[in-house]
């Protein structure tokens, strides 16, 4: 690519109209894959957080007619689970940031739900042993809380290890990743 060819392209992409058409038809390409209405979408972006959605702004994006707003699109990429970049479309190869942006996820995911299932545990394990021995069930109430303790044990291990193993894969991504580019 020559300069002003390279130039042109990045004009192009800094306009506006053309991010606004792009998003547009990625959008609406990914919506009828998944084989969505428009009025479905907004539901399900209104779900999100990404409020006030409706079918006819989803319609106007579609359209290029109107611009994305910053919060709209970061929910539309996490409802496709893409990042934002391969929904612009702008980078080659998005099948491969694509995977990192998920590995990177899940990792994320993992790790945070981990702590809340650590968190869950301790909040339900202090109160058990704050019970006093001489309310007439509270080893009753505590076998149950020891139960359910012991049921919850088993899942943050298994967080804990999809942690790991998304965290391992991705920086195995990289590697590969860094690897090609050199």
């Amino acid at each position: 690519m020559t300069k002003t060819s390279k130039n042109s392209y990045l004009d192009e992409m800094a306009s506006s109209k053309w991010v606004d058409s792009r998003f547009g038809k990625r959008l609406k390409a990914e919506r009828e894959r998944r084989g969505w209405t428009q009025p479905q979408m907004a539901n399900l972006l209104s779900e999100k957080g990404v409020a006030p959605m409706h079918a006819t702004t989803i319609a106007k994006i579609e359209a290029g007619s109107r611009s994305v707003r910053i919060n709209e699109a970061v929910g539309i990429a996490d409802l496709f689970e893409v990042s934002l970049d391969s929904l612009l479309g702008r980078k080659p190869g998005t099948q491969v940031s694509d995977l990192t942006y998920r590995l990177s996820a899940l990792a994320a995911n993992a790790h945070e739900s981990y702590l809340l299932v650590t968190t869950i545990m301790r909040t339900v394990h202090e109160p058990l042993e704050e019970l006093p021995d001489e309310f007439d069930g509270a080893d009753n109430l505590r076998e149950m809380g020891y139960n359910a303790l012991s049921r919850l044990e088993p899942a943050r291990k298994a967080l804990a290890e999809l942690w790991s193993a998304s965290g391992e894969f991705l920086l195995r991504e990289d590697a590969r990743l860094n690897e090609a580019q050199s």
